[in-house]
């Protein structure tokens, strides 16, 4: 869950501190009151594109920061991420060039990293905009699910990458076998090629001697 979130110098916000209750929080206003921009830098936070434009005019930078409560992210994937407060934050920069920065817990991270964990913890719903039940992946976890399938699935998942393992051994040994063969008529050619040259002992020696005296 989102509990806090700080906008500086985005698109028409100066400066925007929010923090959010549990439950259920709704913004209300008139058109051009601002609403879609507090999402639109939600989505910036979570690695979405930007652009120097939305940077405010006279600003150097644009800056929003959120803090997330860990427990909305399942054990697995804090593990992946590293949380281990209660707490994590993340903040993202973007310069009126159009350079963008992004930080988790205050390390540096990728904007691809801030997209990941986006998926994890916020789906945006609305004209437009991105929506995780339109992914095949969500689609067939959701049909998994439904069904009771979870074993299954798992259980076919690791037999299919272990398919997947023994077909790239078959294929590696194919490519062996194709090099030994092309190595073995490369060795022919050169061992024609001596037996046709009829070389004797101490032939080097002379050879040698030959150009000494030239």
């Amino acid at each position: 869950m989102l509990k806090r979130l700080k906008i500086d110098n985005f698109a028409i916000i100066d400066r925007l501190d929010l923090e959010f209750g549990p439950g259920l929080n709704v913004f209300t206003g008139e058109t051009g009151a601002g609403k879609s921009i507090i999402v639109e830098a939600i989505g910036f936070l979570l690695g979405e594109r930007a652009s120097a434009e939305l940077v405010r005019t006279g600003a150097a930078q644009a800056e929003v920061s959120g803090v997330f409560d860990s427990g909305s992210l399942p054990a697995k994937l804090r593990a992946h991420y590293g949380v281990k407060g209660v707490d994590f934050t993340v903040r993202r920069q973007l310069d009126s060039g159009g350079k963008t920065r992004g930080f988790f817990d205050g390390r540096p991270v990728t904007a691809s990293f801030l997209s990941g964990l986006g998926d994890a913890l916020v789906d945006f719903h609305g004209q437009n905009e991105h929506q995780s039940l339109m992914k095949q992946e969500v689609q067939l976890a959701l049909l998994d699910r439904y069904g009771r399938l979870g074993k299954k699935a798992e259980a076919y998942g690791a037999e299919f990458e272990r398919r997947r393992r023994l077909l790239d051994r078959k294929n590696a040994s194919a490519l062996s076998e194709g090099e030994r063969a092309r190595l073995i008529d490369l060795y022919r050619f050169q061992l024609k090629e001596i037996e046709t040259a009829e070389l004797r002992e101490g032939e080097e020696e002379e050879l040698q001697i030959g150009r000494a005296h030239v």
